[in-house]
């Protein structure tokens, strides 16, 4: 179809005000304190360049027990506030109907708990989805049986598990997550801000659909990962977003960087750098990562920051190519790199922790956005290492829901930890997930 064309009037009044608008866009990205680095000089990332501080330092190095890698996650006393205030939750607390008037109770121990885990820890690690849920209960407490005879009866487990979960509502995940992190003593020079959109269906107001992630619905958990030396990688932070218009509670992407930049804050390294995609930075959480004087890298759109990268992108002609600016008064840096990936085009990133040297030789890095590339993804793989290791079968509930999220990132977590805590002279990468659940299962009722 052809386009009416204009009056010579409208014409050049339309390419007037098209100018115009280029003009304001620089000039706000002047006075916003943004200026393009010259040719010869290039943004390097300040800080130490110590090898040993670059990767985290956690407490179980040198664990040979990954029970105890386990238990440093999920205390006992945390294990028994869970499961006491599942029993003041269900009616008839530890009793039990078997049927035809009978009643049963269980003995409220420590061992309820760690049976429980067991089990799931040992069907987890099988993953047999050709076993229906019955089937693959009986066989798991039959051979936990050879280890700790008292376990009850498969049909009596899976009215415990059912009773038994760890609540996002309360505390309980947020100790959790606490755990998590205090393992450390400091995280490396990254972490990685993400989220995870955990498939569920199920009737919650928690529920999102997102049709750009895999599963397209689910519950969403907001995370941080950092990497580990033996390149696993691992969880020190985990919330699940509880907005609900309904009930009038919201969790702003801002609540969640605090959190984050908080755990930063009291690591023993100030080093590390926070990355995030462009769903999580705005000038609210911009402004308070400046005054704690935290270092981040992130993707930005034009939707928030549209001077900024609307000039940079204009800047950047040829695929393979990049430019840089930084501003004086922020002490922040940006770069806009054209991708030779149709899919990715130009992609523009923000952050504090760096600063404009003379070039000293010439190299392919581009800075910010190659860092960019390598600290971000450590979530991504965390992702991928939760598939196929979930419990397989259907869970009634978000809260049941959450807690097959949250316990299974304790297991992976606990898998890593305890790979990368091995001594130089044994090879932990060669043990499967199958193998290392089994041990850790035997390990619970020993």
């Amino acid at each position: 179809m052809s386009t009416p064309r204009l009056s010579l009037h409208d014409g050049t009044t339309e390419r007037g005000s098209k100018r115009q608008k280029r003009v304001d866009i620089m000039k706000k990205f002047t006075d916003e304190g943004w200026a393009i680095i010259e040719k010869g000089k290039k943004l390097y990332k300040m800080g130490k360049n110590d090898q040993e501080l670059q990767y985290p330092i956690h407490r179980v190095k040198n664990s040979d027990s990954k029970y105890d890698i386990f238990m440093r996650l999920m205390p006992h006393s945390l294990i028994m506030e869970i499961f006491n205030n599942r029993i003041e939750e269900r009616n008839g607390g530890l009793t039990f109907d078997k049927g035809k008037g009978n009643y049963y109770t269980i003995e409220k121990s420590i061992f309820i708990p760690l049976y429980i885990f067991a089990v799931k820890i040992f069907i987890q690690g099988n993953q047999n989805m050709t076993l229906k849920k019955d089937q693959a209960l009986k066989d798991a407490v039959k051979k936990l049986k050879t280890k700790a005879p008292h376990i009850p009866c498969a049909s009596m487990m899976n009215k415990l598990m059912g009773m038994f979960f760890i609540d996002y509502k309360g505390e309980e995940t947020k100790k959790l997550s606490d755990n998590m992190s205090n393992l450390f003593r400091s995280f490396g020079d990254m972490i990685s801000g993400d989220e995870k959109l955990f498939y569920f269906t199920g009737k919650s107001g928690y529920v999102r659909k997102v049709v750009s992630k895999p599963g397209s619905i689910g519950l969403w958990m907001y995370q941080a990962c950092v990497s580990l030396k033996c390149g696993l990688p691992c969880l020190v932070y985990s919330r699940m977003h509880t907005s609900n218009k309904q009930s009038g509670t919201v969790v702003k992407c801002h609540d969640i960087i605090k959190e984050c930049g908080n755990m930063i804050e009291t690591s023993c390294t100030q080093d590390t750098t926070l990355f995030m995609d462009s769903y999580y930075l705005q000038e609210e959480s911009r402004a308070w990562l400046k005054e704690k004087g935290i270092n981040y890298i992130a993707s930005i759109h034009s939707g928030r920051f549209g001077a900024l990268v609307k000039v940079l992108q204009k800047q950047v002609k040829n695929t393979g190519s990049y430019v840089q600016c930084f501003n004086q008064a922020t002490r922040e840096s940006a770069v806009c790199y054209y991708s030779n990936n149709k899919n990715l085009g130009k992609k523009t990133v923000i952050g504090l922790g760096f600063e404009v040297k003379k070039e000293a030789e010439k190299d392919m890095i581009v800075p910010m956005y190659d860092h960019y590339g390598v600290g971000f993804s450590n979530c991504d793989k965390f992702n991928k290492a939760l598939h196929g290791k979930t419990w397989p079968y259907k869970v009634q509930g978000d809260q049941r829901a959450h807690s097959n999220y949250i316990f299974t990132c304790i297991l992976i977590n606990t898998y890593h930890l305890w790979k990368d805590s091995g001594n130089k002279d044994e090879d932990r990468n060669t043990v499967s997930w199958q193998k290392f659940c089994l041990e850790l299962a035997y390990e619970m009722i020993e």
